[in-house]
C-alpha cells in the first residue's frame, strides 16, 4: 500500500498542467480508496447556487474505469445541494449518506480561498482512509498552486500566452468530440445552424496614452479591471488569456457565427459604457476568426489580427469578423493561406 501511494503521488506531481494534474488526482484516489465514481466541482462565476462539473470518474469496477473529462458547459453546470454549498462555503469535510451510498465532500482551496470541491461516492465511509485523504489534498493543493502560478498571468490572473496552445488543442479536441456525438443522433434531424468555435483579439485604443498621462501604475490597474470584466462577462467554458501589454485573446465555445458576433459586440458595448475609477471611459477593438477542427492555430491568430488591425484602421472601438470582411471583399484572402492545416493535432 506504500508504495502505491508513494507511486500516485509520484504520478500527480509529474503532471504539468492543471487539466491534467486534475484527471491524475482523481485516478490516485480511485486506485486508493473503494468507490463509485468521484467528481471535481468549482464555485460557479454566473451563481451563487450553483457550481460546476469539471471533471467526473465513474468506476465500474475494480479492473476497468471509465473517464468523462467533461468541457465546462451550462450542461454541466449543477445546483449545489446543501451539502455541496456547506463544502463550498464553509469549508468543511461533509459527510452523508443517500440511498445506498457513503458520500464525502472535501475543500480545496487556493491562495486562502475555497474554490473545488472533490465528491466521492461509494458503498463504504472513508473514514479509515481520512489521514491518507487529507494527505493527498495537501499535496494536490500544493501542486495546484505551483501551477497555476506557471499558467496564469501574474497581474490579471488569466491564463498567458504559453498555455495557449495546449488549452486550444483541447477545445478542438472537445469540438470533434462533440460534433461527431451530435451527429450520430441527429441524422433523421433537420440541419442545425453551424457552430464553430471562435478566436478573438481584443487591444485597448490608446492604451499608450494611459501609461503617458497616467503612469503604469495606473495602467495596470486598467489590465486588472478590464480583466475582471471579462471574467465576469464571458462563460466559464469560454477561455480567456492574456497575450502582453494591453492585448488579450478570447476563445469562444462552438456557437454560431451571428451569437459570436453579437457577443464580442456587447462586450465592446459594455467596456465602452464602464467607467474606469482612475482614467475614466477606455474603449477596446475586437478582431475575430472562426476556429475549425485543423486549423493552424497560428493562423487562426493571424486572420484575427487581421481583422483587429481593420478595426484600428477604421475608427477604433469596433468588432469586425475576418471571414465576413473577406466575403464583402474589405480584406484580400492572402495567396498561400489554406482552408486548413491538418498539421497541428
Amino acid at each position: 500500500m506504500e508504495h502505491k501511494t508513494l507511486s500516485m503521488v509520484a504520478d500527480i506531481t509529474q503532471q504539468n498542467d492543471v487539466d491534467s494534474l486534475n484527471q491524475s488526482f482523481l485516478v490516485a484516489i480511485a486506485e486508493l480508496i473503494p468507490c463509485h465514481s468521484i467528481s471535481l466541482y468549482q464555485t460557479s462565476q454566473e451563481h451563487d447556487t450553483q457550481a460546476e462539473e469539471l471533471l467526473r470518474l465513474d468506476i465500474s469496477n475494480s479492473q476497468q474505469r471509465f473517464f468523462c473529462h467533461q468541457w465546462r458547459t451550462n450542461q454541466h453546470t449543477i445546483f449545489a445541494d446543501a451539502p455541496l454549498s456547506q463544502c463550498l462555503e464553509q469549508g468543511k469535510v461533509v459527510h452523508y449518506q443517500k440511498a445506498s451510498l457513503h458520500i464525502s465532500l472535501f475543500p480545496i482551496s487556493s491562495e486562502n480561498k475555497i474554490t473545488a470541491a472533490i465528491k466521492i461516492s461509494g458503498p463504504d465511509t472513508v473514514q479509515g482512509q481520512l489521514a491518507l485523504l487529507k494527505n493527498l489534498l495537501k499535496i494536490y493543493q500544493n501542486y495546484l498552486f505551483i501551477l497555476n502560478e506557471s499558467e496564469r498571468d501574474k497581474l490579471t490572473g488569466i491564463f498567458n500566452r504559453r498555455t495557449f496552445d495546449k488549452k486550444l488543442a483541447k477545445l478542438l479536441t472537445r469540438q470533434r468530440d462533440q460534433q461527431q456525438d451530435y451527429s450520430a443522433v441527429q441524422q433523421q434531424r433537420e440541419p442545425q445552424q453551424e457552430s464553430n468555435a471562435w478566436l478573438a483579439i481584443l487591444d485597448i485604443d490608446f492604451f499608450k496614452r494611459v501609461n503617458d498621462d497616467y503612469g503604469h501604475l495606473y495602467g495596470d490597474e486598467v489590465l486588472l479591471l478590464l480583466s475582471q470584466q471579462m471574467k465576469s462577462f464571458f462563460r466559464s467554458s469560454d477561455l480567456l488569456f492574456r497575450f502582453g501589454g494591453e492585448e488579450f485573446v478570447i476563445v469562444l465555445e462552438p456557437i454560431p457565427e451571428e451569437m459570436a458576433a453579437q457577443t464580442l459586440e456587447r462586450f465592446r458595448h459594455s467596456i465602452e459604457q464602464f467607467q474606469f475609477p482612475s482614467v475614466g471611459n477606455i474603449t477596446i477593438s475586437i478582431g475575430y476568426s472562426k476556429i475549425r477542427e485543423h486549423d493552424y492555430p497560428p493562423t487562426v491568430l493571424e486572420q484575427a489580427d487581421q481583422a483587429l488591425y481593420y478595426a484600428k484602421e477604421h475608427g477604433r472601438n469596433a468588432v469586425f469578423g475576418y471571414q465576413l470582411l473577406i466575403s464583402n471583399q474589405l480584406l484580400q484572402r492572402p495567396q498561400q493561406e489554406e482552408g486548413s492545416v491538418d498539421l497541428f493535432f
